[in-house]
This record gives structure tokens, sequence and C-alpha cells, in this order.
């Protein structure tokens, strides 16, 4: 029987991606409502960790000859895509729920390939009403439209530094110190993309923990988050991608410093028309 060491070096090269780019989570991580969300009803939520960063999953690769070559080669490559894949899950129509899913390892050049949005809005056992009966307010899109932004402004950041993102909950979301020393530099972002969830399995189906993660929100211990279920966001689509489109402008046009400065280092910066993402049953 084949092992691990043996199989094509395509095949080592795409499962040493799969390891090393994910972004991985403690089981007792919690939420917290970070300090530049006062503004949106302290909706938004994220992983309370000091920095999210792609898997430390490199020591278990590096256990042997062949998989040492094989990582150092595929660390070395220049042309693998620069993409960056955020969920934002909708809990009950309220909460926001921003969580890194991939990271690169780290970039190669000036370049973003793809900054990937996957909105799932999904609703508790209480709240199951929801599941086809939802209305989207204007305060969502704002809040969705502010974490497109934040998240932009992290990518940016860590093209230019080549480092690690910074935690979503850090309040040092300050563009004009982060670019301070490199402000020749710029980020080509070449496509953003949002997609929307479009079907879970089926409805009374609970949706997994790998797909939604870290499901406590610290000083609210008594809110309860599990089990969530898919919504049927087929009916929202429309007024999802015709809101957002509309709140991301307003951010880019208010005038404010800290969006002006994110925006000067992106070339562009533009959302394509939601295609449903189908999640189909493994079973």
């Amino acid at each position: 029987m084949l092992s691990l060491v043996d199989l094509p070096s395509e095949v080592l090269s795409t499962i040493i991606e799969l390891v090393l780019a994910p972004s991985t989570f403690p089981q007792d991580a919690k939420r917290c409502r970070p300090a530049w969300n006062a503004g949106h009803r302290q909706v938004i939520c994220v992983p309370d960790l000091g920095g999210t960063r792609p898997t430390n999953s490199i020591d278990l690769l590096l256990t042997n000859r062949r998989l040492h070559a094989e990582t150092v080669h595929y660390l070395s490559k220049t042309d693998i895509p620069q993409v960056f894949k955020l969920d934002i899950a909708i809990i009950d129509g309220h909460w926001i729920w921003p969580t890194w899913r991939y990271v690169p390892t780290h970039m190669f050049s000036r370049q973003v390939d793809l900054l990937e949005f996957n909105i799932i809005p999904c609703c508790t056992e209480d709240e199951r009403v929801l599941q086809s009966d939802w209305e989207p307010d204007a305060l969502i899109f704002k809040a969705i439209a502010e974490v497109m932004m934040i998240t932009a402004f992290q990518v940016v950041a860590f093209g230019i530094a080549g480092t690690n993102l910074c935690s979503l909950k850090s309040e040092n979301h300050d563009p004009d110190s982060t670019f301070q020393e490199s402000c020749s530099r710029q980020i080509r972002m070449m496509a953003s993309r949002v997609d929307m969830l479009k079907q879970y399995k089926t409805g009374n189906q609970p949706i997994s923990y790998q797909d939604i993660p870290i499901r406590e929100i610290a000083d609210l211990a008594h809110l309860t988050f599990d089990p969530l279920y898919p919504m049927d966001s087929i009916q929202n689509l429309q007024t999802l991608d015709q809101n957002l489109v509309e709140a991301v402008n307003q951010i880019e046009s208010r005038g404010n410093s800290k969006w002006k400065t994110v925006l000067e280092h992106i070339h562009d910066f533009l959302l394509y028309k939601p295609e449903p993402l189908i999640l189909l049953d493994n079973e």
C-alpha cells in the first residue's frame, strides 16, 4: 500500500496547500464585539484571537526528507494564486459573524487574485420562522459593507507587510499608520466576489461547526447559537446584491480618510454579482 510520501509531487503539492492555507481555531475560542463596531448596534462578532493566521502545520509537514523537499519547493513557487476567503454568517437577521477561512501562506507579489466573501444567512432554533420569512434591514447591509472594507484593509496590509493578518478584533484599523512607511506600494486586487449560501443539504439539517465555527460570544454566554439552521436565501439574493453594492459605494464616496487610504492602495475593488454557492450533501 502506498504511503503519503509515495504520492506524485503534484498531489503532494495540493495536499500541502490545503494543509498550510486554511485558518484554524482553538476549540475553546469565543467571539467578541470589536471596538470599531460601536456604530452598528455592536452586532458584529469576530473571533477573539490574537491574530488570524494560517495553520501551524508546517512542522508536521517537515517530518521527513521527502515532505521537507516538497514543502520547500511549494513555498518557493511564485505562481500560486493569492486568494483570501472570508465567511460572513448572518444569524437571526441580526448578528454578523465574519470568519477568515482561507489565507495564503505568504504573498509573492503585489497582486491579490481574489478576495472572496461567502455570506451565510442562518437562524437559531427559536427563530426558525426566518427560514422562509426574512426581510433584511438596511443596518445589516451597512454592517456587512464595513466588514468587507475592514477585510480589504487587512488584505492590503498583509500584502504590503508580507506578514500574517492582524486580528479582526484589532482596534488598530488605521491605514494611515499602517501604510506610513510603504506609501508607494500598491496592491492590485484583480477581483472580489460575493457568494451566497443557496442550499445547505435541507432546511431541517443543522449547519456544521466546520462551516460556522466559534458559536459563543464573550460576556453573552446566556445566548444560544447551537444548532444553527440555513435560511432560504434565494428570495433575498437580489436585495442583498443591490444593497451591498450600494453600501460599499457609500463607504467609498463618503470621504473618510481611513477608507480613502485603503482604496488608494488598491487598484480595483469590485463586487461581482453574487452567484449562489451550493454545498452538496457529503453523504
